[in-house]
């Protein structure tokens, strides 16, 4: 499907990785926004639910922001989501 193609193609960011519970290999698919909302969370689900289905592999849907609307949140933890936010960095020492 040449739109779902397109669509992945606006991701902001996908990253391949294991996965820590079973070592499976998965690609997170990102879309990022200073503040989370529901169409944030839908149009990240959308596009990593179209990444595994024209490549075959497993997928993980995420949603990057400084802050997430209460709703958005919600959605994103009911379809099993990633969240990121800055509560959840961890600053390093360059030393």
């Amino acid at each position: 499907d040449p739109s779902a193609r397109e669509d992945i193609l606006l991701l902001d960011s996908v990253h391949r990785g294991r996965r820590t519970e079973d070592d499976a290999e998965v690609q997170v698919a990102s879309e990022v926004s200073s503040r989370v909302h529901l169409d944030d969370v839908d149009r990240a689900y959308r596009r990593a639910s179209a990444l595994s289905e024209v490549t075959g592999s497993l997928v993980v849907a995420c949603v990057v922001g400084a802050s997430i609307d209460e709703r958005a949140e919600q959605e994103a933890e009911a379809a099993g989501m990633v969240i990121v936010l800055p509560s959840d960095w961890s600053r390093r020492d360059p030393s």
